[in-house]
């Protein structure tokens, strides 16, 4: 290793080492590394017992090979060091994505350091090894992303810049965080609105993103009325309204997928017309 080399680790989104941008990786390769940098210190077999099924399991002389492949392709800048069967990364200084994150993140929120959670939260670009599927693995990922979410949330509820807000709530969907954690946060912005309405760009974006789902969460109706009518106090919980004027709104109901599309919306209209609702037009969006 050269005298002050560091190497930064990406972890959140896929696997890559920033000062080796060019290398490629094995699947196998990456998990490895990764495990090792997560634990710091790690015997031989608990590399074998986490990264392989048990079925699937290989000899200590093919770790070893795979030791000596990983070492090559780290070049000078660190090495897998094996002493006492006990396995860690030598480098001078190695600094990680999900270092920093839980860094930024755990202590911030406790202390609503809203400068720490923003450096955070732009820190997460993604699952922890989305492409690697042993449990170890899973585990972390799910810790991050519970996470990240906390720190999504605590923003999104801070902040007063809509476009900021806005920006926020993209990028949580944009993830695949479930609809369901994000109407958590719906059901809190909608509480700064008159009427508990949503702002247009949310609403749109939300409709575009529920489209591109292999099955969607909700159905997007726009629904002009004959007079005007108090839609907002008579949706249910996990729907998505808009207001476009005194007798349009734009709704997300949310999908009761015991019952096909056409239900869904018919007994929906059904409690709207039961409360006195007079329906000029519905049109599916």
């Amino acid at each position: 290793m050269k005298e002050g080399e560091s190497i930064k680790v990406i972890t959140f989104g896929d696997f890559l080492i920033s000062e080796l941008k060019n290398t490629h990786f094995s699947p196998k390769e990456s998990e490895i590394l990764a495990f090792v940098i997560y634990k710091k210190h790690v015997s031989v077999e608990n590399i074998l017992e986490n990264v392989w099924e048990i079925d699937q399991m290989p000899c200590r002389n093919d770790i070893t090979v795979f030791f000596s492949k990983i070492n090559k392709k780290l070049k000078n800048i660190a090495r897998l060091n094996t002493k006492d069967s006990i396995v860690s990364v030598m480098s001078n200084k190695i600094e990680t994505d999900f270092g920093n994150f839980e860094r930024l993140s755990l202590v911030s929120l406790d202390k609503k350091d809203t400068k720490s959670l923003k450096k955070a939260f732009d820190i997460y670009n993604g699952d922890f090894l989305p492409s690697v599927s042993s449990d170890w693995a899973l585990s972390v990922r799910m810790y991050y992303r519970q996470a990240f979410f906390e720190v999504g949330k605590y923003l999104v509820y801070s902040e007063t810049n809509v476009s900021n807000e806005m920006m926020y709530l993209k990028k949580m969907i944009d993830l695949g965080l479930d609809y369901n954690v994000v109407k958590l946060i719906v059901e809190e912005i909608e509480k700064r609105y008159e009427f508990d309405l949503v702002y247009e760009d949310f609403f749109d974006y939300v409709l575009l993103k529920n489209k591109l789902m292999r099955f969607s969460s909700y159905i997007g109706m726009v629904i002009i009325f004959d007079k005007e009518f108090p839609l907002e106090d008579n949706i249910r919980k996990g729907d998505i309204i808009l207001k476009i004027d005194t007798l349009a709104y734009k709704i997300l109901i949310e999908r009761n997928w015991k019952l096909s599309k056409e239900k869904d919306v018919e007994l929906f209209l059904a409690k709207l017309k039961d409360e006195n609702a007079k329906i000029k037009k519905v049109e599916i969006i």
